[in-house]
């Protein structure tokens, strides 16, 4: 919770949030640090989670993958994108690992990379 808060996704993103998992992100073999920047050479290809119910049983999650950062400077505002839904996928305390690449073709929304943001200078 204390990531949640740091990063502002409450309450930029969502106005609460009681988590009931816990989300790792890797693409490739790189575990993503929140806050952290990733190559787009990387990022082109769905990442692979590791979600770790926090009580017992199976459960079949939808997972939302959003950009908040996108720079909209001649509003100065960041605006959010979608970058993939992805829903049913099952998880257990011991099904953990949920690659988004073998999800994608029946993804409600399939992975869009996250573009490069390009840098404005002010003369």
């Amino acid at each position: 919770m204390q990531r949640i808060e740091q990063m502002h996704v409450v309450p930029d993103l969502l106005d609460q949030v009681d988590p009931t998992v816990s989300v790792e992100v890797k693409f490739g073999r790189n575990k993503v640090q929140p806050g952290s920047f990733v190559d787009s050479r990387v990022s082109q290809f769905p990442a692979t989670l590791t979600i770790q119910p926090y009580d017992a049983g199976e459960r079949y999650i939808t997972v939302v993958v959003v950009d908040s950062d996108i720079p909209v400077p001649e509003e100065d505002r960041f605006d959010t994108r979608c970058l993939g839904v992805f829903a049913n996928l099952k998880v257990s305390p011991t099904q953990t690992s949920v690659p988004l690449r073998f999800y994608n073709r029946n993804a409600i929304v399939p992975w869009t990379p996250p573009a490069a943001q390009l840098v404005y200078s002010i003369p």
